[in-house]
């Protein structure tokens, strides 16, 4: 019968990288100890930088997304108000229009009725 394989262990160090860095590195020294305090360090802090220009990245992002939300409702706010100014300027152009031609019935009929009492005037004196 076939036994089973024994598992496998992929398990990594937790000091692997830093001996890996150490054992390239020309100045390193002897001491691995001082070594890892100083990766770990420098490690540490690079990190740290890039988490900190990761934030300001973000932070730039949504700053610009803000400039932009509030530039497209200022040009939203300024469409609308340029588009009511047009409607009250239409309503206020129908308006007048609506008011001459009331104007001209009105002075149409007085001149009707003025020409009917002249008719009736002529017909009495004949």
């Amino acid at each position: 019968e076939a036994s089973e394989p024994a598992p496998l262990d992929i398990s990594v160090d937790y000091d692997a990288a830093a001996r890996l860095a150490f054992e390239a590195s020309p100045d390193a020294g002897d001491d691995f100890e001082e070594y890892k305090e100083w990766y770990y360090a420098l490690t540490s802090a690079a990190v740290g930088l890039k988490h900190k220009k990761s934030m300001a990245a973000d932070e730039a992002a949504a700053a610009a997304a803000e400039e932009k939300a509030r530039v497209a409702a200022e040009k939203k706010a300024a469409e609308e108000a340029e588009a009511a100014a047009e409607q009250m300027r239409l309503e206020e152009e129908i308006a007048e229009m609506a008011l001459r031609t009331r104007m001209r019935a009105e002075e149409e009929a007085r001149a009707a009725e003025k020409a009917r009492l002249q008719a009736e005037e002529e017909a009495r004196a004949a």
